[in-house]
């Protein structure tokens, strides 16, 4: 799904407010031939329904040990602007299904931050002093997200009430959206 294209479609009648979803919210060191196995499925579901978009086998290098750090990375891009945490969630994905990298490192993150044009130093110190609290609002989102019925990522919450789980075809989304919107 391509959010930019939906945002262009209904302009001011959708507002899109991303949210933390932990899938491995504390560190969990995964061994590698299994992840890599996990990793194969990816070019299946996902990578179907997105065309531009790469999705690789892992290869050599550590899975990643949990998805706090690319959580709160999330959040300190954000500070820096909604045109800065789009390019910087891009890159993120693109970073970890395309060139296998791994974004539970502060290293990695912060390299991916400098590839968008983000202040290294600044994204650095960000990152190290906002992350207690980004931490506490990231299993926040996660906590208000599973009140509302969400078990996975990703998941589409419209209005508050209706959660579609899963990646889904572009005219899905539509589809429901133009059915609430005819409501209001």
């Amino acid at each position: 799904m391509r959010l930019a294209d939906l945002q262009r479609e209904y302009g001011e009648r959708l507002v899109v407010e991303w949210r933390a979803y932990l899938l491995q919210p504390n560190v969990h060191v995964k061994p590698l031939d299994p992840f890599r196995n996990y990793t194969r499925r990816w070019a299946l579901g996902p990578g179907a329904l997105e065309p531009r978009t790469i999705f690789n086998v892992w290869g050599d290098s550590a899975p990643p040990t949990h998805s706090m750090p690319a959580a709160i990375a999330g959040k300190v891009a954000a500070t820096f602007g909604p045109d800065a945490f789009d390019a910087f969630h891009l890159e993120l994905m693109r970073a970890y299904f395309t060139e296998n990298r791994t974004i539970s490192d502060l290293d990695v993150i912060v390299a991916v931050a400098t590839t968008c044009g983000l202040d290294t130093e600044l994204f650095r110190t960000r990152m190290l002093s906002l992350g207690p609290a980004l931490h506490a609002e990231a299993i926040a989102d996660m906590e208000a997200g599973v009140e509302l019925g969400v078990h996975g990522a990703p998941t589409v919450v419209i209005n508050g009430t209706l959660a579609i789980p899963g990646a889904q075809e572009l005219d899905s989304y539509r589809s429901m959206i133009d059915r609430i919107l005819a409501r209001t």
